[in-house]
């Protein structure tokens, strides 16, 4: 039924497509290293001091 909607065979290639270039790539999901999870939460605390700024005036 969906079908008759949407183009899935066209949508199933082209998924398979990206899996192709993906896996010729070798690209994968890179993991954040230490220094970057420090870096995102003191930007996390930084953004939260800045919100709540109106409070401390």
């Amino acid at each position: 039924m969906s079908e008759f909607y949407f183009d899935v065979n066209a949508w199933e290639k082209d998924v398979a497509e990206r899996k192709e270039q993906e896996e010729q790539e070798g690209k994968k999901r890179k993991r954040p290293t230490k220094t970057d999870l420090e870096r995102f939460k003191e930007q996390k605390r930084l953004k939260k001091i800045a919100k709540t700024a109106w409070l401390r005036t």
